[in-house]
């Protein structure tokens, strides 16, 4: 399933607020949510995650967080989310099943609603099916304008359907920031998949990650832990090496740990460091590499899973994955160096995925197009959470100018030292420096000293006798 629009009302700093995320009618793969801490951006992709989840699951996923939603400047408000989501091709051409409609059936859009009222303690939630001609509309009541959701739930509440089966091809997982990998052998299995893939984006649950290779194994044999681990290289070790520094990896020790020895090295990864190539266990990796290789190992995890529990056969490619993925700080951990590309590569590794992620990085703003951008920030006035887009693409802007642009840093230097150290050149290379000026640059030499950027050069003396101009 895709995201298509989210509109937020009463969540913390979120009133009144909605997302589009369409490029000419069609769903657009890339969002990407930049701003100060404090300003929702964690709130939106748990936002997105409860409203695909259905009412149920978003009760149980939001256990701990609910009674935080609420936005405490308006007593008495209620908080409600409502989405449009839209559906993939791929899923429609493999039996997509819409319960409880009839096999012949196949709308074009879910609408949700989930809302919390004041002094609930659990959401209450409908979805509904309509078609782009709401007279059409397999429950013939919906009704969409467009930019803002207005339409009535019907009786009944597909979604909630579709999660309770753990139907295929309405695929959405989300990451949180806790994302290393787990030990060989000591995850669960995903029986119950659709909560798995979403809880750590709510600070709760593990990984499965590359333990995928044992629970694979496990329930349908050493043949799809094979195509797992061929999945995953394909994703990583492709023509858009999302790492550039891994060169392979093994993932062995299918069907249980029974020693200390083979659970270390069960899962292990060769990483070119310059002079020699390292075969390290997979815990013993950086947490930058491991940040990456556990969402993205998790991921092609959980579409082999499904696809497999759905009875499907057969290799399963990147390019072919459709479904919602959602990812708190996607630059967790990676030097700056190998953010540039990661979005770019992804881009053409899962061109299918639609992605919505936050970050604090300019540097993975380059691989994005100007509307794939979102700015949050506040309005001086009443508090609230606003939006900014930019026209000007960021592939033609320079790191200084991504930074200022899109997170209002118009020096690299907050401490002013760059500020300090010209005043100081500027007095110290005067003779004609007054008292004041001479002890104001005796002061900026203790900073900058201080600071460890001293200049190598020694003041000129001060001179009593004025320059006369010629």
């Amino acid at each position: 399933m895709y995201l298509r629009e989210l509109h937020v009302d009463g969540l913390k700093l979120l009133r009144n607020f909605s997302l589009d995320f369409t490029r000419d009618g069609e769903p657009r793969m890339w969002t990407v949510l930049v701003g100060r801490n404090g300003l929702c951006k964690t709130s939106l992709l748990r936002a997105i995650a409860l409203a695909a989840s259905g009412r149920d699951l978003a009760n149980e996923l939001s256990t701990e967080q609910r009674q935080s939603f609420q936005d405490l400047r308006h007593e008495g408000g209620k908080m409600e989310i409502r989405a449009k989501f839209g559906f993939g091709e791929i899923g429609a051409g493999l039996g997509r099943e819409f319960p409880p409609l009839s096999a012949d059936l196949s709308p074009d859009y879910l609408g949700v609603r989930l809302s919390l009222s004041p002094g609930a303690r659990s959401l209450d939630g409908r979805s509904w099916y309509f078609s782009n001609n709401s007279s059409e509309a397999p429950n013939n009541s919906a009704k969409d304008t467009g930019k803002v959701l207005e339409m009535e739930p019907a009786t009944g509440s597909p979604l909630e359907d579709v999660r309770q089966s753990s139907l295929p091809h309405w695929f959405v997982a989300g990451y949180g920031v806790q994302r290393l990998l787990p030990g060989v052998a000591t995850t669960k299995s995903p029986d119950d998949f659709v909560r798995v893939r979403l809880e750590t984006l709510f600070d709760a649950g593990t990984l499965i990650s590359t333990d995928f290779a044992d629970h694979l194994a496990k329930r349908f044999g050493a043949k799809e832990a094979d195509g797992f681990a061929g999945l995953l290289h394909h994703a990583l070790l492709g023509d858009d090496k999302l790492l550039p520094k891994l060169t392979a990896f093994e993932l062995r020790g299918q069907g249980g740990v029974s020693s200390t020895d083979r659970l270390i090295n069960s899962h292990r990864f060769d990483v070119d460091t310059g002079p020699v190539a390292l075969r390290l266990p997979a815990t013993w990796l950086s947490h930058g590499y491991q940040a990456t290789v556990a969402w993205l190992a998790d991921l092609v995890g959980h579409v082999l899973w499904e696809a497999r529990a759905a009875g499907r056969n057969g290799t399963i490619q990147p390019t072919e994955m459709e479904g919602l993925v959602l990812i708190d700080e996607l630059d967790l951990h990676l030097h700056p160096a190998w953010q540039v590309g990661l979005i770019t590569a992804l881009k053409r590794t899962l061109p299918r995925m639609q992605f919505v992620v936050t970050t604090h990085s300019p540097m993975l703003l380059s691989g994005l197009e100007h509307d794939e951008i979102i700015v949050l920030d506040q309005d001086p006035e009443t508090g609230d959470i606003i939006k900014k887009t930019y026209e000007q693409s960021p592939k033609l802007q320079t790191s200084g100018g991504l930074l200022e642009r899109y997170f209002g840093v118009d020096e690299l230097d907050p401490t002013q030292l760059t500020a300090q150290f010209q005043r100081f050149g500027f007095l110290a290379n005067n003779p004609y420096r007054s008292d004041a000026e001479d002890q104001e640059m005796l002061r900026l030499l203790d900073a900058l000293t201080e600071a460890g950027v001293a200049p190598e050069w020694a003041p000129v003396p001060r001179s009593s006798v004025p320059h006369e101009p010629q």
